[in-house]
């Protein structure tokens, strides 16, 4: 009925009720298992398997099961990279002077405010607090484990499943996995 609604246009000069007919017959005959003229001409729903071949240009080697998008594929490997990406600002945060150190922790990893790491390392001022975070972030944008990373996100990751494969041959878990040996993450 929601579908209805938000299809409903006073102005069309069509009943209300013709609205709701014809969203409920879809919704009806869904449940039902009817499908339309477009779904039953759909490749999954003329096929007989999902190990068929798909012909065409560039798609050797490719079944009808290799183009059915795996939802939940993706968050095994997100986490790893995550725990990895983690792993490296941790080395990179660690080897900051103490106080550097304790400000980034404090402030972007406990998401403490400024002016209560003033009080917490029994600083001065926030003034002071702020000059040394910044020195903090300065010197973190040098660090070559930083570097790596911020290059390898903004340019490693642009796609993802089929179209990543139409265009490299490969899939982004083993792209990725390809950047990280030659980057020497896994020695």
């Amino acid at each position: 009925m929601l579908r209805a609604v938000d299809a409903y246009n006073p102005n069309a000069g069509y009943a209300f009720n013709t609205y709701i007919k014809y969203h409920l017959k879809n919704v009806v005959n869904g449940l039902l298992g009817f499908r339309t003229a477009g779904q039953r001409y759909a490749p999954l729903n003329t096929c007989t398997s999902l190990e068929i071949d798909i012909a065409g240009e560039g798609d050797e080697g490719l079944r009808l099961e290799d183009m059915i998008e795996d939802l939940e594929g993706a968050e095994p490997f997100e986490a790893v990279e995550q725990s990895l990406m983690y792993e490296e600002l941790y080395k990179a945060v660690n080897v900051l002077p103490d106080q550097k150190r304790q400000i980034v922790w404090y402030h972007f990893l406990h998401e403490i405010p400024l002016k209560d790491c003033v009080q917490l390392l029994h600083m001065h001022t926030t003034g002071n607090t702020f000059r040394i975070k910044q020195e903090a972030l300065r010197a973190l944008r040098r660090d070559p484990r930083i570097l790596n990373m911020a290059e390898y996100y903004s340019n490693g990751l642009k796609h993802t499943r089929l179209a990543f494969f139409r265009d490299t041959g490969t899939s982004s878990v083993e792209a990725a996995a390809i950047k990280h040996l030659d980057r020497g993450a896994y020695t």
